[in-house]
């Protein structure tokens, strides 16, 4: 947590303490945190504060706080298979249940590194709309341009950027037409640009079936994917109890319901915190009026 992001919680709390009446008042209401820990915020004292600290008091006097990413088994893995592509120029197919934080984890990818594209997959693409979006991504304008002049200036931008890297999201919603696209920037940026596929397993299953039936362009993509699926395990129950206290869900019993009925999925775990953080707020505010 920066320290702008503390200034603007400690100056917060000094609004709630007048709203409530007093900073012992305040105390009060706000659980898990003493006298002395919400003076010291108060008074830019921070050193010993955790930052799960600074969360707990901003959520409980009705900030609304930014999602806490948690570095989870998969997360690693899918950033450790992420860097390898981008700087070996290296092609991987991901995949894992719907959930797990693929998406997320693309996202952060792409955020933190120069040179990373993340084309999010739309069921509904044609050929055309799927070069217009990568255009977009790496930010070039297709106004005018035909396919085969779209094809030209995707490959043509990233050859000039050192260490770029492809990111498709939930490929395995793409039509069989536009998903050959994929052979044709392999054979353009090979060693040049590395290019991951992340979807989940229904990929592996519509990949195999390609095979069977001999359908155009399949043999070719597996080569070019390794012959091989890189399948990303859940996070485990510590992690999601890991999930849900980082994020200020500090009820035990609502963890632990919360992680047994999720089933793994990451998504559900968020909207559970979500909505116990929003209770929590509520309820902070009612007292206060």
């Amino acid at each position: 947590m920066t320290n702008v992001e503390k200034e603007k919680i400690a100056n917060n709390l000094k609004a709630f303490y007048e709203q409530v009446g007093s900073q012992n008042k305040a105390t009060e209401r706000i659980k898990g945190a003493g006298v002395s820990t919400l003076s010291n915020m108060s008074k830019g004292k921070w050193d010993n504060i955790t930052d799960g600290m600074w969360r707990k008091v901003a959520m409980q006097i009705g900030m609304p706080m930014e999602w806490v990413t948690v570095e989870t088994t998969p997360f690693k893995k899918m950033n450790k298979l992420l860097r390898h592509s981008q700087e070996d120029s290296t092609v991987h197919a991901i995949i894992g249940m719907a959930g797990l934080g693929k998406t997320h984890a693309l996202k952060m990818y792409e955020k933190e590194n120069d040179n990373a594209y993340l084309i999010s997959c739309r069921e509904y693409w044609n050929r055309k709309d799927f070069l217009q979006e990568i255009l977009r991504v790496i930010g070039v304008d297709s106004s005018g341009l035909s396919m085969p002049a779209m094809v030209w200036r995707v490959t043509a931008e990233l050859k000039k950027k050192p260490n770029p890297l492809l990111m498709f999201d939930e490929s395995d919603k793409l039509s069989d037409q536009v998903f050959s696209f994929f052979i044709t920037f392999y054979n353009e940026l090979e060693n040049e640009c590395g290019i991951v596929l992340s979807a989940t397993s229904h990929l592996m299953k519509r990949i195999d079936k390609g095979l069977r039936l001999d359908r155009k362009g399949y043999k070719e993509i597996y080569s070019r994917i390794g012959r091989t699926f890189v399948e990303l395990a859940p996070a485990t129950k510590k992690e999601l109890k890991t999930i849900c206290m980082a994020n200020n869900m500090d009820d035990t019993e609502k963890i632990k319901t919360t992680i047994e009925n999720c089933e793994g999925d990451i998504r559900k775990v968020k909207d559970n915190v979500k909505a116990y953080r929003k209770k929590v707020i509520k309820e902070e505010a009612e007292r206060a009026s």
